[in-house]
């Protein structure tokens, strides 16, 4: 494997990683469990989500 196949995996994982952790943290925000001040967190997910979707597609492109 590549150390760029290697970068775009890494990406890959921290994608699904923000997704998880957002979604958790929705779950709780709704459910009661946690106060609303941790909508922060959630976007703080979605925006690494996003950062790591245009990494990828940065590299992708430079094949």
């Amino acid at each position: 494997m590549s150390d760029r196949d290697r970068r775009i995996g890494i990406s890959y994982g921290l994608i699904v990683f923000a997704a998880l952790f957002a979604l958790t943290c929705i779950i709780l925000i709704v459910a009661g469990v946690v106060g609303p001040t941790v909508w922060f967190t959630v976007v703080a997910m979605a925006l690494l989500a996003l950062s790591q979707w245009l990494n990828i597609r940065a590299r992708r492109r430079s094949r």
